[in-house]
């Protein structure tokens, strides 16, 4: 079907106004002219791409046909492949499309062209246009056996030296020429400890640009280093672009080495996060996870180390001392995932700036950086900001985060918002102020959602009768996995448990033994009234002391006058109180003592707190007040003198 005819209904006008492009050879190389195929795709059917859909394609119980015709560039003449059948509809949507062509033929070495026509019910369209592909299958110099490299005279003479390497960053190495030599060989290198030494993995591979180049193979001369000192060897091997590489290799080339000693000695990396218990978790992270690079034989200050951490090639850190210390970071430690089993670690020393490091031996250890309950932006730091705060409820007040007297001798009940994804048995544990111990937990069960309120064991009333008055006492939680923890953030409760005392009633220093207050009290009245709070075993340092003083128009609290009160705060019992055997308070006679004039009063009484709670409040003490001298005409003492008031 190679000179199948076109028909002559109009179609070939149409195929000249939009000419069908060429096919497309998905695997050959895009920038080889002959359109050189890799021989890894050549066990199958090659891969070929239509980018264009042709003038009448088939419609709906309709099909089209395309057909291949290869020329191989040789006076054989071309022949048709197998055709393709296309099922209708066909429309823009499947283009481009992608077919599959082979035969026998892929197995002969040489280059083709490729062309294509579609004949279908809108009849027969050619494309114009020829696709060139080439196979190859033969390794270059065919079974020739290949000579020896040769090595630089300077080289030959006096071998790979310290100071051949400083003035040459390669080692020339000219290698013989070989028969079909074509663009992008590559010359596979292989350094040997003696001629019996079988080639195992090239140590350099170069690549020839073009097939006219010098047969130079600039070998990088620190590869040379991997060798002992000592007569070593040389041999290479030859393998074209399409991938055929010869299975024998060259004669073996005598090369002298006689550099300064490379590190040896390497003993596996340390970490001992994973030795302490064979584990790395959190808690580690938050420590500080190392690996400890121990001594070596031929150190130099200068060596450079690079850990590689599950695959993952730390930067190089100059190996100043030993041992060495080299921390990963938490990115790191996450980059394979929370949880990471039997991965390996391993380090490589470079000396000289060699591109190429001496590795150590490995290890395998195990990580788990999992968490019960949703992770947090600072981790792996223990506290996360996104838990629920737990709310602490007493038996008989019932209110969230108080507990007072009347909750005396029952159990506390802890409720909090349970964590995402919890998973049946983890754990969350209550701890209560500065308890070492967990004082209440949580086992998470199945059926349990997350975001439902859960309650804690129950928190006995013993470790709460340990816990003074305080009105902002921390209570949280930490969860657990068994393996990793978090931390909750604090939830302040007003605890106010001792029941409150009732301390004496405060002392009015300057009064009569009958409880007055005159124009014959000294020191006068109008310079202040002293009302002292004696010490007292409830009475500790620094706890807040306030008082009340409140005066009246008749005696023993009757007819308070508003604007006499006053509220004594922030003033605290201190060392000199305690010393002395109290404190001392001084009531301004402007407008709270003046008013109290002609068979008045007041009286005073005063609470004590301490961190927020109340420890107790005192008893009353009453007062009279009384500035008369007579009553005709009405007549009182004061700062001025005597007068009416």
């Amino acid at each position: 079907m190679a000179n199948s005819a076109k028909n002559d209904d109009g179609i070939s006008a149409r195929e000249a106004a939009n000419p069908l492009p060429a096919a497309v050879v998905v695997n050959a190389f895009k920038d080889d002219p002959s359109g050189l195929i890799p021989t890894r795709y050549l066990y199958e059917p090659i891969a070929v791409v239509l980018d264009q859909i042709w003038a009448a394609p088939a419609g709906e119980w309709e099909t089209d046909y395309v057909h291949f015709v290869i020329q191989p560039h040789t006076p054989e003449p071309s022949y048709d492949l197998p055709v393709i059948p296309l099922v209708g509809p066909v429309t823009e949507a499947d283009f481009p499309v992608q077919l599959d062509i082979g035969g026998n033929w892929l197995r002969i070495s040489g280059s083709y062209d490729l062309t294509y026509y579609i004949d279908g019910p809108g009849g027969v369209e050619w494309s114009p246009f020829k696709t060139t592909f080439t196979l190859d299958w033969h390794a270059p110099g065919g079974t020739d056996p290949m000579l020896a490299a040769t090595f630089p005279d300077e080289v030959n003479k006096f071998g790979i030296t310290e100071a051949y390497l400083e003035k040459h960053a390669d080692v020339d190495v000219t290698i013989s020429s070989y028969l079909d030599r074509q663009p992008f060989d590559e010359v596979l290198c292989f350094l040997l400890d003696s001629s019996s030494d079988n080639p195992n993995d090239a140590i350099y591979t170069h690549t020839f640009v073009s097939a006219t180049e010098p047969l130079i193979v600039p070998v990088p001369g620190h590869v040379f280093r991997e060798l002992h000192n000592g007569e070593r060897g040389f041999r290479y091997t030859l393998r074209d672009r399409a991938g055929n590489q010869r299975m024998d290799f060259s004669r073996y080339a005598e090369v002298l080495i006689d550099l300064e000693a490379s590190p040896t000695g390497l003993k596996p990396p340390y970490v001992a996060a994973y030795a302490y218990d064979n584990l790395i978790d959190r808690q580690d992270a938050r420590e500080g996870v190392t690996v400890r690079i121990d001594a070596y034989f031929d150190w130099k200050s200068t060596d450079e180390v690079s850990v590689r951490w599950n695959g993952i090639e730390l930067g190089r850190l100059t190996v100043d001392t030993l041992p060495k210390f080299v921390p990963i970071d938490w990115d790191t430690l996450i980059s394979k995932g929370y949880l990471q089993t039997r991965f390996p670690v391993q380090y490589f020393i470079y000396r000289a700036g060699s591109p190429r490091g001496i590795p150590s031996p490995g290890i395998r250890v195990d990580a788990d950086f999992r968490v019960a309950g949703q992770d947090h932006e600072n981790a792996p730091a223990l506290y996360n900001q996104h838990l629920a705060k737990v709310d602490i409820f007493g038996a008989v007040s019932n209110t969230p985060n108080h507990l007072d007297f009347l909750d005396w001798g029952e159990p506390v009940t802890a409720r909090v918002t349970l964590f995402d994804d919890p998973k049946v048995g983890q754990r969350m544990y209550l701890y209560w102020g500065a308890e070492e111990d967990p004082v209440a937990s949580y086992l998470v069960k199945f059926g349990d959602v997350a975001g439902e309120s859960v309650e804690f064991t129950e928190i006995l009333w013993e470790v709460v009768e340990r816990t003074p008055n305080q009105s902002d006492f921390p209570v949280r939680y930490r969860t657990s996995n068994g393996v990793n923890e978090q931390l909750s953030p604090v939830q302040s409760v007003n605890i106010n448990i001792v029941k409150p005392v009732t301390f004496p009633r405060p002392d009015m220093a300057d009064a009569t033994p009958g409880g007055s207050l005159n124009c014959k009290t000294i020191p006068a009245l109008w310079h202040g009234v002293r009302v002292r709070v004696n010490a007292h075993a409830s009475i500790l340092l620094n706890d807040e002391i306030r008082l009340k003083w409140q005066g009246t128009e008749g005696f023993a609290g009757d007819r308070p006058i508003k604007e006499t009160c006053k509220l004594f705060t922030d003033e605290v019992w201190t060392d000199a109180d305690a010393m002395q055997g109290y404190h001392e308070f001084v009531v301004p006679y402007a407008v709270h003592v003046q008013p109290m004039k002609d068979n008045a009063g007041a009286y005073a009484e005063f609470n004590v707190w301490r961190k927020g709670g109340r420890v107790g409040a005192s008893t009353i003490r009453y007062v009279k007040i009384d500035r008369g001298i007579s009553s005709t005409p009405p007549t009182f003492c004061g700062p001025d003198g005597n007068g009416p008031d």
